[in-house]
């Protein structure tokens, strides 16, 4: 039986804990929960879970070798990317890898200490809970409890743990807690708190990155060589400048695949979220080489005109580097909205850009 530590975000009975469950039960018609938050088992697996906090500390199970897959939630339908993550998939410490996908319907709900039965809406002082749940209940927030000041907490359930242990508190939690676990708990409203009654998440697996092989060039004709080479597939991210006229816009974190197009390279980028879809396409690419530097540079266009602009990015590398790490950096700068800042490309094996898209 081969053993797996696994570390999954929030503890004990969050909502990623309840998604992890539904992953395992998926993958293995013979798993079973031996103890809960703590071991699942089948005829091939022992796997030791362990709760991540955030994501700190999930980077940290990896870079010390204290667990060999983390489950995290990366995107929902409702508010989008969870940022954290996205930094932890491109961290440069600790190389990660996803190996796969799932996705999950998760119902929120609002709770309240017993003690506090009957009370109104506009007496509620604070909720608490994880910041992607106080998103995702945005719209319960602001019509039913409007005067709560939002708490955050690391997970769902230690948002209600904190309610639970403060019944003098006018206070109010949002998650998915069961009578065994919560007897003191008791819903403030039967309807879901979710903004649309339900909110659908996407979750990955994700591990250590297993190092792509190294290339190396004939030095017969470099300039095709380096072409041939930088074709593949890549995680992007680009981070706004601080002068950038958008700088408050979020970073991107995107998949690109380069090709050959006759003497050119051609690019197709698409977006990462809860769906993976078309983003944008180059229209031009350049390739220059100026002693042991790689020089790229392309202009885009959007596929869809409401969801990119035109704009012009230029990467280079140290030709050494980059057939060992396989890594572009640069600039990017958009056209029509003044929009600047860096960016990163980082080479992923064919197999990874296919689990990215497998969803779709």
């Amino acid at each position: 039986m081969k053993e797996i530590r696994l570390i999954y975000f929030g503890f004990g009975k969050s909502n990623t804990y309840l998604a992890l469950k539904k992953y395992l039960y998926s993958s293995s018609q013979s798993m079973k929960e031996i103890k809960p938050c703590e071991l699942f088992e089948d005829e091939n697996y022992r796997i030791q879970l362990i709760a991540g906090k955030n994501m700190d500390e999930i980077k940290e199970a990896f870079l010390f070798h204290e667990a060999d897959y983390a489950f995290v939630p990366f995107a929902n339908d409702d508010c989008g990317l969870v940022p954290q993550v996205r930094d932890l998939l491109l961290n440069e410490e600790v190389p990660i890898e996803l190996f796969d996908t799932y996705k999950s319907k998760i119902v929120l709900y609002s709770y309240i200490h017993k003690d506090n039965e009957g009370i109104k809406g506009y007496d509620i002082e604070s909720v608490y809970g994880n910041l992607p749940t106080l998103r995702q209940c945005s719209m319960f927030i602001n019509e039913s409890i409007p005067f709560a000041a939002m708490r955050k907490k690391a997970s769902t359930t230690e948002a209600l743990d904190y309610i639970s242990k403060h019944p003098n508190e006018k206070s109010l939690a949002l998650g998915n807690a069961s009578v065994s676990d919560y007897p003191d708990l008791i819903r403030f409203q039967d309807e879901s708190a979710s903004n649309y009654g339900q909110t659908n998440t996407r979750f990955f697996l994700i591990g250590r990155r297993k190092q792509l092989e190294k290339d190396c060039i004939k030095e017969v004709n470099k300039k095709e060589e380096i072409k041939d080479l930088l074709c593949g597939h890549y995680l992007y991210l680009s981070t706004p400048s601080p002068h950038s006229q958008l700088s408050n816009t979020p970073a991107s974190y995107r998949l690109v695949k380069i090709k050959r197009d006759g003497n050119e390279l051609s690019l197709q980028g698409r977006a990462i979220s809860y769906t993976d879809s078309p983003l944008c396409h180059s229209v031009s690419s350049t390739i220059d080489i100026k002693g042991n530097t790689i020089y790229f540079y392309y202009e885009y266009e959007p596929d869809k005109v409401l969801t990119s602009v035109k704009g012009i990015v230029l990467l280079k590398a140290e030709i050494d580097d980059f057939l060992s790490r396989h890594i572009l950096n640069g600039y990017y700068y958009g056209y029509d909205n003044n929009k600047c800042g860096a960016i990163r490309f980082i080479k992923i094996s064919s197999e990874e850009y296919r689990r990215y898209i497998k969803d779709e």
